[in-house]
């Protein structure tokens, strides 16, 4: 008897593959549902794995980056998160679009030629 091997997160309804994963326990306060299910939108079981692969890594690389944000990180109350403003008692004038020099203003005959062509 022959045994078919599913891909990992998967099911099949009705001749459907289907993905279905479990969100964990430590980043369910980031979700609606304890988990999260979508149809993979094929029949073939080879598709299937390959789609079920990919959603998997992608919410792998998603978790990841949720717990890094959540790390209780020693002296976090010290990042600047959002703009950067300048610090308290700094001379440094914020500047204006206008009064700033870009390097694509200066005139070209203000180079030097140094490579001796005249």
């Amino acid at each position: 008897m022959l045994e078919t091997k599913t891909a990992p997160f998967t099911f099949v309804k009705q001749g459907v593959f289907y993905f279905s994963r479990r969100v964990p326990s430590d980043l369910s306060h980031h979700y609606t549902a304890s988990r999260i299910s979508f149809s993979l939108r094929t029949r073939s079981a080879v598709v299937a794995r390959s789609r079920a692969q990919r959603a998997a890594q992608q919410l792998d690389e998603h978790w990841y980056h949720l717990r890094v944000q959540d790390i209780d990180l020693p002296g976090k109350h010290l990042l600047r998160l959002g703009a950067v403003a300048p610090a308290i008692g700094s001379s440094v004038a914020p500047t204006n679009l206008e009064t700033s020099v870009k390097l694509t203003e200066y005139p070209t005959s203000s180079f030097r030629n140094t490579s001796g062509d005249a």
